[in-house]
């Protein structure tokens, strides 16, 4: 506060300065309160997001099949999954050993030919997550032992941060590499990695399946150029001895044997043969039933007589009449599902894989398929929970909530609730459960698929919070008294408002360093006295040649305690520095510190010896540390407040103090914040 004129400060100045004080006090802390519950909220809706994400892709892949998309969609994935700006998938040549790009988002366009075709044979990112065929993440490339050539495309487009994931199959071979990068230097935390490998093992299912898919086709080209253009098994039989009159190529592909080898002899009979056992009544009565005119469809399964592979295939049959309107012969479609089904399978297990509880269900939340995952934590099987079994597991308090929500779910197409699950052997545990409708073209709801995540530990941290954020207040509440108390105390001893600003200020800064080192501990931690100490004589800029520190290092201060022993420290620490030992060439300053275990009931106490030597006393320092009221709060406010005891002397060659107040009992990380 300042004044054009001379003057000294009213009443109503000092009273004002102290409420503007207090009011700054209060909004901060109420600033930081809902800066960490708003942090908290962030961190749940971003790992929401994620999963929905996840949910998206899955869904993409199982109704696309357009290559390109898919790819497009994964880098997608990829970049919100990692907040990052850029993401690429680079697919790796079986021949060449070379990454070459097939998608990518955010790479300037003036650099993405530097990412078209990388080679593993150079220490780059890439090349080392090959080499160790595992992540190799980068928080900074300016600092990566990377190839001159590489770091200069990285700065080219501006990018500091990155990551590479091998894409594995599941025999362990490498497809390729999915890879994210920042403007900033950054790494990835452990939330959002959880979720980015599953969309890696999501991408590598994908790759392998475009592989197979693109082998396949090839194989195609080769049969359609003998003729045929179809990649399912065309053929006709003759209606009345059955025997085929017409057999496509693909037929070989299929079954491992060549055409001439199945036409010898009654080849519908070698043909059955091929059939497995269980599969072989279907078979026979739908070609009886086409033998009647009807069109009908059978899946079945073979075992290619050659290396006893089995294929899954699905035979669609229909009637050729003559032209008296008899059948005269039969016409078939045989379509091979084998690889449609490790498809299915590999779904399956991505869906058996992650963390969530996996179950699908219909309208009404009559469930007819719950994941392994499920059963393990509730242990309920799928034939327990189908229906509405899986109701069994919930509270009794959220059963019918749960069951509401799914009435209501018919009419906005979207189930969400929270609800407690029990697991076997263990108490109930919270889980967001969340459905997604899949539509027929026609979009109506054929069913749901759904998922159960545990936020039990997200919940509790919730009310931890709001506990911590109760603490926060009390301890506010307290701070302000504290600042209340020094501007009552500095006003006292203060000639003019200058003086009391200077005064005021500097027990401020020592109080404000107390709150800094409380801030940046973790809640299973303390503040040791050591660190407050040096913390204290550094701020004053006590010179090291005249000062020394023996103590042991792992004395934890409790909480309560840190504020008015700070404050003592700093009132001590200034009186040596204007008056004391540090501030006289011959003075020297020697602090000693030891636990004693000898406390009522055995509890510790930190004895602290505050010694000043070579000091010459002036009368006038004399009287100022005689009444003063950094002696005022040794003698009386730390033994009021934290329960010490405490002596202070004017020696004549300096200050003698000695401090001796309780500490924590045990390790921070047993014990609590005491």
């Amino acid at each position: 506060m300042y004044f054009p004129n001379p003057r000294s400060p009213a009443a109503t100045d000092v009273a004002l300065a102290a409420g503007l004080t207090q009011t700054a006090a209060i909004i901060i802390s109420r600033t930081q309160s809902e800066a960490a519950l708003r942090s908290s909220e962030g961190r749940l809706a971003k790992d929401l997001a994620s999963m929905s994400e996840l949910h998206s892709v899955v869904r993409d892949l199982v109704g696309s099949s357009e290559p390109q998309a898919l790819y497009d969609r994964i880098v997608r994935a990829a970049a919100l999954l990692m907040r990052a700006d850029a993401a690429s998938l680079q697919v790796l040549g079986p021949q060449d050993k070379l990454l070459r790009l097939i998608a990518h988002r955010g790479i300037p366009p003036s650099a993405v030919g530097q990412w078209e075709q990388v080679s593993l044979k150079d220490a780059g990112v890439a090349g080392r997550a090959h080499a160790a065929a595992d992540r190799v993440c980068v928080e900074d490339i300016d600092t990566f032992a990377a190839p001159p050539g590489e770091t200069l495309v990285y700065r080219l487009a501006n990018f500091r941060g990155v990551q590479s994931t091998p894409l594995c199959t599941h025999q362990g071979v490498i497809l390729g590499m999915l890879s994210t990068f920042w403007q900033n230097p950054r790494l990835a935390s452990d939330r959002e990695l959880r979720f980015f490998d599953l969309l890696v093992r999501m991408a590598a299912d994908l790759v392998e399946r475009m592989r197979a898919d693109e082998l396949l086709r090839l194989s195609e080209e080769r049969l359609r150029q003998f003729g045929e253009a179809s990649r399912d098994v065309l053929w006709i039989r003759d209606a009345r001895t059955m025997q085929w009159q017409y057999l496509t190529p693909a037929f070989e592909n299929v079954y491992g044997m060549t055409r001439d080898e199945v036409l010898k002899g009654d080849n519908f009979r070698s043909w059955l043969r091929t059939v497995f056992r269980d599969d072989r009544r279907r078979a026979i009565g739908a070609m009886r039933r086409v033998r009647q005119g009807e069109h009908t469809h059978f899946d079945y399964r073979i075992r290619r007589p050659a290396d006893g592979m089995v294929r899954w295939l699905r035979s669609t049959i229909f009637p050729i009449r003559d032209a008296s309107g008899a059948v005269a012969l039969i016409g078939g479609i045989g379509q091979d599902l084998s690889e449609l089904r490790r498809t299915g399978l590999r779904l399956q297990t991505l869906m058996e894989g992650i963390p969530q509880l996996v179950w699908r269900a219909v309208d009404g939340g009559q469930w007819t398929w719950s994941s392994p995952q499920w059963t393990k934590f509730t242990g309920l099987s799928g034939k327990e929970s189908h229906g509405h079994g899986w109701v069994a597991a919930l509270h009794p308090d959220d059963r019918e909530a749960a069951l509401l929500s799914w009435r209501e779910a018919i009419q906005t197409g979207n189930f969400a609730i929270e609800a407690r699950i029990k697991g076997t052997g263990t108490q109930y545990r919270w889980f967001q459960n969340r459905a997604t409708p899949v539509r027929d073209e026609l979009g109506e709801i054929v069913e749901w698929l759904g998922t159960s995540t545990d936020i039990h530990d997200l919940r509790e941290l919730q009310e931890r919070q709001r506990v911590l954020v109760g603490e926060l207040q009390h301890r506010t509440r307290n701070l302000l008294g504290v600042v209340r108390s020094l501007a009552d105390k500095s006003m006292r001893s203060s000639t003019d408002l200058t003086d009391f600003r200077g005064r005021f200020n500097d027990r401020i800064d020592a109080l404000a360093r107390a709150q800094g080192l409380l801030s940046r501990l973790h809640d299973d931690t303390r503040v040791t006295f050591d660190a407050l100490l040096k913390s204290e004589l550094g701020a004053l800029g006590g010179r090291s040649e005249q000062i020394t520190l023996r103590g042991p290092a792992d004395v934890f201060l409790r909480s309560s305690t840190v504020q008015t022993l700070a404050l003592a420290i700093h009132e001590l620490a200034t009186n040596a520095v204007k008056h004391g030992a540090l501030a006289q060439a011959p003075g020297h300053l020697h602090v000693t510190w030891r636990l004693d275990h000898a406390g009522p009931e055995g509890s510790p106490r930190l004895d602290i010896d505050w010694r000043e030597s070579g000091v010459t006393m002036k009368a006038r320092d004399v009287s100022d540390l005689a009444v003063g009221s950094g002696r005022e709060l040794i003698e009386r406010a730390l033994p009021y407040q934290v329960g010490g005891e405490t002596s202070f002397r004017l020696e004549a060659d300096g200050v003698h103090c000695r401090i001796r107040i309780p500490v924590s009992s045990r390790h921070p990380e047993t014990s609590g914040n005491g």
